[in-house]
């Protein structure tokens, strides 16, 4: 899978960013417009990072107006639903067509927390296109990387696990019990455990 280990960003990290870049303009906005007496963006940080489809209902009119105005933040909002269309294209060459389009506002934008995120994405796009050819991303890396470590920390809690359960059959007759009955059985099994933990402890005491 030849330039797959080379992704360093995809759609979610992309969208993180983002949305970073359109907190900041809304918070220094918001500093603003209260010193002026106007609340319009107070409590609205919600509103400007969900996707639409998460908004609730009741707040969906009132963002409308939000989103439709003169607002700084309005601004860097569109500009981070435009880069949305980016992923819905089949060919790369298209994709790139689009985040020029979509670059050359950004960083016309006056923006500060929009241009320096349109940069690091261009910086990186020759890597952000490679999932047009291979249909995968560091998201899917990264998780298929978590799993590994999963399976590596079972595996070797189960080799634990069998280590000490043959270290009691060998060491401390946990392989047949002798005391009769079934309440002889549990005092068995739990007179090999006890001694199996003290031998244990006393030996990671003495080390």
């Amino acid at each position: 899978m030849e330039g797959v280990a080379d992704i360093v960003h995809d759609r979610f990290h992309i969208s993180q960013n983002l949305n970073e870049a359109v907190d900041k303009v809304r918070r220094k906005e918001n500093k603003q417009l209260a010193k002026a007496g106007d609340k319009r963006l107070t409590g609205s940080k919600f509103d400007w990072l969900a996707s639409q489809e998460n908004l609730p209902e009741r707040y969906s009119e009132s963002f409308e107006v939000l989103r439709n105005s003169e607002l700084k933040v309005a601004l860097a909002w569109a500009i981070k639903k435009l880069f949305l269309d980016f992923w819905t294209y089949q060919a790369a060459g298209w994709a790139k067509r689009h985040f020029e389009k979509w670059y050359s506002w950004a960083i016309r934008s006056r923006l500060d927390p929009i241009k320096a995120k349109a940069r690091m994405i261009k910086t990186h796009l020759p890597n952000i296109l490679t999932y047009f050819k291979h249909g995968i991303s560091n998201a899917y890396t990264e998780s298929l990387s978590a799993k590994i470590q999963t399976f590596k920390l079972l595996r070797n809690f189960r080799a634990g696990v069998e280590g000490n359960i043959s270290q009691l059959k060998r060491t401390f007759g946990a392989g047949k019990a002798t005391w009769k009955g079934h309440e002889g059985f549990k005092a068995y099994v739990w007179a090999s455990v006890i001694s199996y933990n003290l031998t244990r402890m006393a030996r990671m005491q003495s080390g």
